[in-house]
C-alpha cells in the first residue's frame, strides 16, 4: 500500500507541475506612442498619417480609431499609422477636433489634436518693373469674398500694423468712414469695387514708387457685418531700381505774411522737378515723428501721377501740367500762417514721370498774421421755399474774407459756440473766400428752414476777425 501511494502522489504531482507551465505569464499594461500629435490640415483637405506603436503589445491586441467630426474621416489602420482625410474648409473659419486613438490591452484612449485652417490665397506669376508690378491672385475659396489691398513697408511701421488684427482694424475703419461721407451702408461700398470674389488675373499696379518693398495681402471677410473671416494672406516684393541723376535743387525762403516766396536754385539743372508742401504739425500729429518723411514726399507725387493716369492722362503731360522748370521765385498763398512746414523737391523724368533724384527736403514757420479792423455787412434781398439772394459788403474792398452758409440745425451739431464749430468746420469743409461785395445767389434750399451765413476776415487760413452772422429762413412750400 505505501508504495502504491507513493507512486500516486508523484504522478499527482507531476500533473500540477505540468499545469503551471502551461498557463501564460503575465502580460503588463500595453501603452500607444503617438509620434504627432497635432495634425494640420490646410484649407483644401486630404490626407494625413498619424503615426504610432504600442509598448508591450498584446497578443491579439487591436488598434481602434475614431472621430465625432464630419469632415473628418478614418480611411486605414495598419500596424504603426493611421491614414485620415479631411474635406475641403468651405467655412470660413479654422475647424478643430480630436481623434481618439485605443488599444485592447491600454487604459485610456489616446487624443490627436486635427486642425484645418481656412481657405487661403496664392499669389503667382509676378512681374514688376520699376514703377509697376503685375501678378495672379488666387484664393482657395472661389465662392468667399474677400479685400484684396496694397501697401508699403513703410507705411506698415509708420502706422505700426504688425499683426493681422491691426492691419483689419485699419482697413474696417476707413470702409466705414468712407461708407458713412458716401452716406451708404458697409455692404454697398464694399460691393461697389472694393470687395472682390474669384480669380484675379492679372492684377496690375502702375506709378508706384521704385525699390520700394510693397506687401500684397488678402483676407476673407463678410460684407454685411464687416466681420474678417480669415487669416490675412501676405506676399512681399520689391519694385526695380531708377538710377538717379547727380542733381541739387536747392530753395531760400522769404516769409511775407500770410504769403511765403520760395527761390529754386537748380544751379543749371533744366529738366522738371516736383515742388510741394506738409503741414508738419498735422505730419506728426498721425505719424508721431519724421523718420519716414522721405517715403511720404515721394509718395506724394506717385499719387499725382496715379490718379491722372487714371483719368485717361499721359505720364508727360501730368509732369509738364504738375511740375516746374528752372531757378525761379514763387510766390505760396496757399499755406496756414504761424505754421511749420517741410518743403520737398526732386527731379523728374520728363517722358516716364519717373522720380530720378533723391529729395530735397527744407523745414521752416510761416509767420502769424494780425488780426483785421474789416467789419462786415449782410443783405438778405429776395427768399423762397428753395432759393436766397444775399449781398456780403465788407469794409474793406481789398481784404479777403471768408463765409460758411450751413442750416442752422447743422451748425449747431459742430459744437456749442461758434469758435468750437468753426475749427470742427474747417477739418471736414473748404471755407469759401471772395474780396469786395459779392451777391451770392443760393439755390437748393429746403423750405421753411432755418439758415445761418456766417462770415470772417481770412487770412493764411486763420480767421483775423470776430465772427459776423446773419440769419435767414426760407419760405413755406407751396
Amino acid at each position: 500500500m505505501r508504495t502504491l501511494i507513493l507512486k500516486l502522489s508523484v504522478v499527482l504531482s507531476a500533473v500540477v507541475v505540468l499545469a503551471c507551465q502551461s498557463e501564460p505569464a503575465p502580460t503588463l499594461n500595453s501603452t500607444i506612442e503617438i509620434e504627432n500629435n497635432i495634425i494640420n490640415f490646410e484649407y483644401a483637405g486630404g490626407k494625413a498619417n498619424i503615426n504610432f506603436q504600442i509598448v508591450n503589445p498584446a497578443v491579439g491586441g487591436k488598434i481602434e480609431a475614431t472621430t465625432t467630426a464630419e469632415w473628418l474621416s478614418i480611411e486605414s489602420i495598419g500596424e504603426s499609422s493611421i491614414t485620415i482625410a479631411a474635406t475641403p474648409n468651405d467655412d470660413n473659419e479654422e475647424r478643430t477636433t480630436m481623434v481618439i486613438i485605443s488599444y485592447s490591452n491600454s487604459k485610456d484612449g489616446h487624443p490627436v489634436k486635427v486642425t484645418q485652417s481656412v481657405a487661403g490665397f496664392r499669389f503667382e506669376n509676378l512681374q514688376v518693373e520699376p514703377t509697376s508690378f503685375t501678378i495672379d491672385i488666387l484664393p482657395e475659396n472661389k465662392q468667399g469674398i474677400y479685400i484684396l489691398y496694397l501697401t508699403t513697408e513703410a507705411y506698415l511701421n509708420q502706422s505700426d500694423l504688425h499683426d493681422d488684427e491691426s492691419l483689419y482694424t485699419d482697413d474696417i475703419e476707413y470702409f466705414q468712414l468712407q461708407a458713412s461721407l458716401q452716406n451708404i451702408s458697409l455692404e454697398e461700398y464694399l460691393n461697389n469695387g472694393v470687395a472682390s470674389r474669384g480669380d484675379v488675373m492679372g492684377y496690375h499696379r502702375e506709378y508706384l514708387s521704385p525699390n520700394n518693398k510693397f506687401m500684397l495681402y488678402a483676407y476673407y471677410i463678410d460684407i454685411k457685418s464687416g466681420e474678417r473671416l480669415s487669416p490675412i494672406s501676405r506676399y512681399w516684393f520689391t519694385l526695380e531700381e531708377v538710377e538717379l541723376i547727380d542733381v541739387a535743387l536747392d530753395v531760400t525762403l522769404e516769409n511775407d505774411a500770410p504769403d511765403v516766396y520760395i527761390t529754386v536754385d537748380t544751379h543749371g539743372y533744366e529738366g522738371a522737378y516736383y515742388m510741394n508742401f506738409v503741414d508738419m504739425d498735422n505730419y506728426l500729429a498721425y505719424y508721431g515723428d519724421d523718420s519716414n518723411i522721405e517715403h511720404y514726399v515721394l509718395s506724394d507725387w506717385w499719387t499725382v501721377l496715379n490718379v491722372f493716369s487714371s483719368r485717361g492722362e499721359n505720364p508727360a503731360t501730368i509732369v509738364e501740367d504738375w511740375c516746374y522748370y528752372g531757378g525761379s521765385t514763387y510766390r505760396a498763398e496757399h499755406l496756414k500762417a504761424d505754421t511749420p512746414y517741410a518743403i520737398y523737391l526732386f527731379a523728374i523724368e520728363e517722358s516716364t514721370g519717373y522720380i530720378i533724384s533723391e529729395p530735397f527736403i527744407t523745414e521752416f514757420r510761416t509767420d502769424p498774421v494780425p488780426m483785421s479792423d474789416l467789419e462786415i455787412d449782410f443783405t438778405v434781398n429776395e427768399l423762397t421755399p428753395t432759393t436766397a439772394s444775399v449781398t456780403i459788403t465788407p469794409s474793406i474792398e481789398d481784404y479777403t474774407y471768408g463765409f460758411i452758409l450751413v442750416s442752422l440745425k447743422d451748425w449747431e451739431y459742430f459744437g456749442s459756440t461758434d469758435e468750437e464749430r468753426f475749427e470742427n468746420y474747417i477739418e471736414w469743409y473748404v471755407v469759401e473766400t471772395r474780396e469786395g461785395e459779392q451777391t451770392l445767389e443760393i439755390s437748393d434750399l429746403e423750405p421753411r428752414t432755418d439758415y445761418l451765413m456766417l462770415a470772417f476776415g481770412y487770412s493764411g487760413q486763420t480767421r483775423t476777425t470776430q465772427f459776423f452772422r446773419q440769419g435767414f429762413q426760407t419760405r413755406p412750400a407751396q
